[in-house]
């Protein structure tokens, strides 16, 4: 028989239900089972596995269930209604505690049940408390119940009954007992003694050290055990290659340059001989006497599982295994193994530990692990994803990933290898990610941290979220049966595909430079997010994007628009000329095959031009404000203080990047880019737009000059002085050298627009010119000058006047 959470707990609901005075008729109905936490019991009529509970009629009557009443929460009883529904004598009712809230053939109510233990309260129709079950803590897959039916006896279920006699049950094996470690998992300095003990006395604590759950037949628990520094033994599982023969030389996996770091990774439990009497208890411990300056400011994360999960022939997520052997002759040029498989059955149970910098306990769960990405999984670094479920004891992890977002509960995230980036600076998309945190685009949080896998330093991965129905959920504040996310334009990911499928028919079908075919295209999406999105590719000059990496979602409940999410810019920031414009708009090219659906919005939409005007300045606004060396160079600089301290060892493991030499090149190269990035790209964007020269962008560049004189290519250059810096209500300009023929001047802003017109002056060499800037307010402005070869600018400043 098994106890409530609370003594004082259930005399309270002994004193309430006293309180009441129901009818015989009504307090024959019972609450004769209930589970908390379902993963493979009974699938609802959608396939999933909710909680739920059962109704009994344990009396001589047929009952009307019409009104009756049933919730979680004392104050408030009428939580959830119940339909008309009648109840013969004997007979059994399931409802699911989903939150779906349904009253059609099969029940669903509105709220769902906590597996750490939450009260279960059924009133009759007249609001009367005729049963309560306490709140009982269980494991998953497991149910209380009454037993006999409809008695007042509570036990444990180990094999449920939904929907019919608990008679036929099997009680739960008994796992009370509880061990206790001298030491919490952690990082230490020194060597220590580690003790364990557990309540009954007549069992025995067996254990493994290899991530494996322990059993009868593994060693029993001598006692106390010598927790150390384990590196000098020899390396392990990190010397089992991860890809396929046939991958590029240039990717394949290498094996490590000497002896990895390694930690103790602990399994035990309790046994009374064969029987298990306690559940599996798990910790991490890693000791050298620099631990705390190793990994200064990186969460440390701890996988725990069976090798076999990771590198079986047949069943491992890292391997090439049968999957490679049977398919020998797929089309991949990276190879194909194990890790190209995904789904419920290539995911793997394993324990999960995260501590803190300071070494403290961050997280400690039972997941699920799967292995994530496309094709970076033939890398011999794969990306893991970890799932909270109830099939594991929860179905969220139990920790803020990122604590400086105001969410504080996920059921996925991403161990990320760093996708296409994996060999080169290992950020660059995790960058991108935060250079977009001013605009309107779901993105991915990016935090990097320390993975050992079975005690062996496994490398840097970055905890990233996961862009599921649940993100969308805890993020956008999406309810998963009003989301809709497509992929790569066409897929259908959740939810239905068919409203943005006709959306780009409709595309295809209209030319948007008429009004009314423009304005049908934009009441469909958001375009604010739209134009963030694409100026940020193409910003960027992410060369594998639009014809792949596309995610889109929508809330039908609230506006209906399509928004584009932002994830996976890997193959971007190399290249600054390159021409990202003349990329997006291309079916085919040397860079990424682009059908002619991944390009028909953007293309299209250019054939309008207040699009072509919004977009001109929605990038000119993103580059001269959130793209700008001086915002990125310290995001750059925070990310290699992060991981820097850690490289050298990543490269001895996986020696990608091949060396912390070329690491600190390509982190170069990715400054290179973030500098020259916003001159190149707005020559382009002017260019791509044939947009006329009194519209080109200035104002970027190094001295503000470069742009114009760069613009106009194998002209004669005009030399032009202007004072006072900053000016406020007039400028001087003197010429250098007088060009010859007529001259004309203006003023533009920094966005290309002049705000005084270009007008013909009469100046000749020594002499000067005034403007009056009386009107325009403080900021950075651009004075052109023009005649009849030459064409110039520079830039002057228009202080605050006070």
């Amino acid at each position: 028989m098994y106890t409530p959470k609370s003594i004082s707990f259930c005399l309270f609901i002994i004193s309430l239900t006293l309180a009441f005075a129901p009818s015989a008729q009504a307090q024959s109905i019972v609450i004769n089972e209930m589970m908390s936490s379902n993963a493979t019991t009974i699938a609802d009529m959608d396939g999933d596995y909710e909680d739920w509970f059962e109704l009994y009629n344990d009396g001589q009557d047929t009952v009307n269930l019409d009104g009756f009443r049933v919730s979680d929460d004392i104050e408030e009883l009428d939580k959830w209604i119940f339909p008309e529904r009648l109840l013969a004598p004997g007979e059994f009712l399931l409802i699911f505690a989903s939150g779906k809230d349904r009253q059609e053939t099969e029940l669903h109510t509105n709220f769902g049940v906590n597996i750490s233990g939450e009260l279960l309260i059924l009133s009759n129709a007249e609001g009367v408390v005729i049963d309560i079950l306490p709140p009982y803590e269980m494991i998953t897959d497991q149910s209380v119940g009454r037993l006999p039916d409809g008695d007042e006896n509570l036990v444990m279920f180990g094999v449920s009954t939904p929907g019919f006699s608990n008679l036929s049950g099997e009680l739960a094996p008994d796992l009370s007992d509880e061990i206790s470690f001298s030491h919490p998992s952690g990082l230490y300095p020194a060597p220590f003694e580690l003790h364990l003990n557990n309540l009954d006395g007549n069992h025995n604590i067996h254990y493994t050290l290899n991530g494996s759950d322990p059993t009868p037949e593994d060693p029993v628990w001598p006692g106390f055990m010598l927790i150390d520094d384990r590196t000098s033994e020899p390396n392990s599982i990190s010397t089992i290659p991860t890809n396929t023969p046939e991958t590029y030389v240039s990717l394949g996996w290498q094996p490590p340059i000497g002896q990895v770091f390694k930690g103790t990774v602990l399994k035990a439990r309790v046994f009374s001989g064969s029987e298990p009497k306690s559940v599996v208890y798990a910790k991490s411990y890693f000791v050298n006497d620099s631990i705390l300056e190793r990994y200064p400011n990186l969460p440390v994360i701890s996988i725990a599982t069976d090798s076999m999960h990771l590198f079986d022939y047949e069943t491992g997520l890292l391997v090439p295994g049968i999957t490679h052997d049977e398919n020998p002759d797929l089309p991949i040029e990276w190879g194909y193994g194990n890790y190209n498989n995904s789904g419920m059955d290539w995911e793997r149970p394993a324990h999960v530990t995260l501590l803190e910098p300071d070494g403290s306990v961050g997280m400690e769960q039972q997941v699920g692990l799967r292995i994530h990405g496309g094709g970076s999984r033939q890398f011999p670094i794969k990306s893991f994803r970890l799932y909270a479920r109830n099939l594991y004891g929860n179905n969220e992890l139990d920790y803020d990933f990122f604590p400086w977002r105001p969410v504080s509960h996920y059921r996925r995230i991403i161990l990320r290898n760093s996708g296409n980036d994996f060999n080169t600076t290992y950020c660059t998309d995790a960058l991108s990610a935060l250079m977009i945190e001013n605009c309107n685009i779901a993105r991915q949080e990016y935090r990097p941290s320390v993975l050992f896998v079975n005690g062996e330093f496994w490398g840097i991965m970055n905890m990233r979220d996961y862009m599921d129905e649940n993100y969308f959920e805890a993020v956008e504040s999406v309810d998963p049966d009003d989301l809709t996310i497509v992929d790569n334009w066409y897929a259908q990911v959740h939810g239905s595909n068919t409203a943005f499928l006709n959306l780009m028919d409709y595309v295809a079908d209209h030319n948007p430079a008429y009004p009314e075919h423009y304005q049908y295209i934009i009441d469909k999406i958001d375009l604010d997010n739209y134009l963030d999105y694409v100026t940020m590719r193409i910003y960027t000059a992410v060369t594998d994007w639009p014809g792949n990496n596309i995610r889109v979602w929508n809330n039908t409940a609230d506006d209906n628009l399509f928004r584009w999410a932002f994830r996976d810019n890997d193959r971007a920031m190399r290249e600054p000329h390159f021409n990202a414009f003349v990329h997006a708009t291309q079916e085919s090219n040397l860079y990424w095959h682009h059908s002619e659906l991944s390009i028909r919005l953007f293309k299209k939409l250019l054939q309008n031009n207040v699009f072509k005007e919004a977009f001109y300045q929605r990038f000119i606004q993103r580059v001269l404000n959130d793209f700008q060396p001086e915002v990125v160079h310290p995001m750059i600089d925070s990310i290699a203080g992060l991981i820097g301290p850690v490289m050298d060892e990543h490269v001895k493991r996986w020696q990608f990047p091949a060396s912390q030499q070329v690491w600190l090149q390509e982190m170069d190269k990715l400054r290179h880019f973030v500098d020259e990035r916003p001159c190149a790209s707005l020559l382009q964007l002017v260019n791509f737009l044939d947009i006329q020269p009194a519209y080109y962008p200035l104002g970027v560049c190094d001295s503000l000059d470069m742009l114009a004189n760069t613009y106009f290519a194998g002209s004669t250059q005009i030399q032009m002085s202007i004072w006072p810096v900053p000016a406020t209500d007039v400028i001087n300009v003197s010429l250098d050298e007088y060009p010859g023929g007529n001259l004309k001047m203006g003023i533009a802003d920094v966005t290309g627009r002049f705000v005084l017109p270009m007008e013909e002056v009469n100046i000749s060499m020594f002499a000067t010119a005034q403007f009056l800037t009386r009107g325009l307010s403080s900021g950075t402005y651009v004075l052109i000058a023009e005649s009849q070869h030459t064409r110039s600018s520079k830039a002057f400043v228009v202080g605050a006047r006070y």
